[in-house]
């Protein structure tokens, strides 16, 4: 639960740090701009880094212990698409508090757009997952539960395909690693008043 609610934290985070620094950019945005963005907002890239990468260790630890317990076929393939999604942001989250910001320091541009590319790669690739790992879910599941868990999937997989075709929308991809935190809260807590 905690680490789901760390992921909530620095997706606000990001999510307020300028887009140019913090989310996915389409492939034509001039990488000098974004360097100088990047050097301007990395307290926040710092900030969330560091939450993240905390974050990230609370969620996997949690991820495995649910799946050390009795659970369906698509229980089983939802936490090991959370787990996945979350090693992918132990690599976003160690770009953003350690790498970006001392690259975007020593003006290193080469450097820095591959890192900033692996950077957005990663972040995109892990929320379409976090959204294939919410369609188990939906499936799963009936009701609210369903409806909130296919909009997750919904939205991160929107944003990714978007990202894909070079047009990228922050809201969507935000809405799918918020979204995705704010729901493993709501499951946490749920399975932390059934034990």
């Amino acid at each position: 639960m905690l680490g789901a609610a760390g992921v909530v934290i620095i997706s606000g985070i990001y999510g307020a740090a300028p887009h140019l620094a913090s989310v996915p950019l389409p492939a034509n945005v001039d990488m000098h701009i974004v360097l100088e963005t990047t050097l301007n907002a990395r307290l926040f890239l710092q900030l969330a880094g560091n939450i993240g990468l905390l974050a990230d260790i609370l969620l996997v630890a949690g991820a495995l212990l649910i799946l050390r317990t009795s659970l369906t076929t698509l229980g089983i393939l939802f936490w090991n698409g959370i787990l996945a999604s979350t090693f992918l942001f132990v690599l976003v989250d160690g770009l953003a508090a350690f790498i970006l910001p001392k690259l975007a320091e020593g003006a290193m541009l080469e450097g820095f757009s591959v890192a900033r590319y692996t950077f957005d790669f990663f972040f995109a690739f892990g929320v379409l997952i976090f959204g294939l790992a919410f369609l188990c879910r939906g499936i799963e599941m009936s009701g609210k539960a369903r409806a909130v868990s296919l909009s997750i999937f919904v939205a991160a997989s929107i944003g990714f395909a978007l990202f894909v075709m070079n047009i990228t929308q922050p809201l969507l991809l935000g809405l799918g690693v918020g979204g995705a935190g704010i729901y493993l809260v709501f499951i946490g807590m749920r399975l932390r008043t059934a034990s």
